[in-house]
This record gives structure tokens, C-alpha cells and sequence, in this order.
């Protein structure tokens, strides 16, 4: 009996890991059960047998690399976590840690893009299976940005915006490098892929660039001038 269990469980996870491969080269709707059965070596019954469609096994993987993420991302916090940190420090590190965590597999990037721009249903039915199962802040990494967020806005030290927003470009800015690294690597003329100094460095600067922008300080002496001010000093010396 406990082979046929260790047998099952072996079986299933290779579903896992091919339906991951599969769904990250060709999407959901690209993808056939035949065609993960044929990659984890199992007749096309035992893969409807655990997944009684493709649905259902698409969002299982969903689930499986949310847990995946959100794990890392606090494995990663936790021992840098200060309960009296200011909002700035709290967006940056969990912009960097939620970088880092997708570093860990370009898959899980390609396949979360794809279910957010082709099945935010299956999505959202990821998200509630797991805050069924866990109500404890490692569900609650999107909550924890836009917290870190607002607080940031209500103690003045960020200016108005809208959180939600900001969320979402945060995620959008760590997930869109693992879709177009050749992009970096062309515009940079240098390899990336498997810098580990420039994953470092690329999540650092997403968080920068959130928190502070590219605009110069006003006192800055190199800060720039807007077309309007521009316009107004060469009205002032035409004088």
C-alpha cells in the first residue's frame, strides 16, 4: 500500500513539473493534456485522473508557485524584518524580496503574466484556495505592498497616489525582466542572465526607481527644467 501511495504521489508531481514547463512555453490555451501526460511520462488517464480538466490542473500549478513565491519572499524577510521600519524601508525590501523570489524560476514569471493578462478568473481562484487554506500574513503579499503603501501616504512621508497603482507596477516592473531578458541584455550589450550581482542590483533598483523616481531634488543644481519654467525664464530675459 505504501508503495502505491509513494507511487501516486511520484506520479502527480511530475504532472506538476511538466504541466509547469508545458503552460510556461505555450500558455494555458496552447498547452494539451496529451502533450504534459507525454512529458511526465504518464498515460493522459493519470493526469485526468488527479485533474479532471485542464482548468482545474492550470490553476493547481498557479497555486503551487504563489506558495512557492510567497514563501521565498518572507524566507527572505524574516530575518531582515523590524517592526519599526518606515514605510520606505518596508516597500523596498518587499520590492526586492518579491524580485529575488521570482529569480528563483523564470517559469513561475511566465506563467503569472499569462494569467494575468489571459485568466484573471483562474488567477483569483488561486488566490482563494490558498487564503482558505492559510490565513496567515504568508497569503497576504500584495496586501503587505499596498499597507507598506498607504502607510507611507497617511505619515505624508510619500506623496498622494494611489496605492493600488503603485502595486501594480511594482509587479509589473519584477515580472516583465524574466519575459525580456534579452531586451536588458541587448540594451546593456552584456549578459545577465545568471548575474546573480545584477538580480541584486536589478531588484534594488526597481525599488529605488518606485520610491524616488528620476526627477532630481528641487535643490539640486542639476535638476532639470520643465518646458513651462523653461518657457517663463526666456519670457523674464526677453524683457
Amino acid at each position: 500500500m505504501k508503495h502505491r501511495v509513494k507511487e501516486g504521489a511520484d506520479s502527480r508531481q511530475r504532472i506538476v513539473v511538466a504541466a509547469t514547463e508545458v503552460f510556461a512555453q505555450k500558455g494555458k490555451h496552447g498547452a494539451t493534456m496529451e502533450e504534459i501526460a507525454t512529458k511526465a511520462e504518464v498515460n493522459k488517464a493519470m493526469v485526468y485522473y488527479y485533474y479532471s480538466t485542464k482548468d482545474s490542473l492550470f490553476r493547481a500549478i498557479l497555486v503551487t508557485i504563489l506558495k512557492r513565491v510567497y514563501d521565498h519572499v518572507f524566507d527572505i524577510l524574516g530575518s531582515e524584518e523590524k517592526r519599526d521600519a518606515n514605510p520606505a524601508e518596508k516597500v523596498a525590501r518587499l520590492v526586492n524580496a518579491h524580485f529575488i523570489a521570482f529569480s528563483e524560476d523564470v517559469r513561475f514569471a511566465k506563467i503569472l503574466l499569462n494569467a494575468l493578462a489571459n485568466e484573471p478568473g483562474d488567477l483569483k481562484a488561486a488566490l482563494r484556495v490558498i487564503r482558505d487554506e492559510d490565513e496567515t500574513s504568508k497569503t497576504r503579499l500584495p496586501e503587505a505592498l499596498l499597507a507598506a503603501v498607504k502607510e507611507g501616504i497617511s505619515k505624508r512621508e510619500f506623496r498622494e497616489l494611489d496605492a493600488g497603482q503603485v502595486l501594480i507596477s511594482i509587479i509589473g516592473m519584477s515580472l516583465i525582466y524574466f519575459i525580456d531578458r534579452p531586451i536588458a541584455e541587448t540594451l546593456l550589450n552584456q549578459k545577465v542572465e545568471g548575474d546573480e550581482t545584477f538580480l541584486r542590483e536589478r531588484g534594488k533598483g526597481i525599488a529605488d526607481l518606485v520610491l524616488h523616481g528620476v526627477m532630481g531634488r528641487p535643490n539640486s543644481p542639476r535638476r532639470q527644467r520643465s518646458p513651462r519654467s523653461e518657457s517663463a525664464a526666456l519670457r523674464k530675459r526677453a524683457r
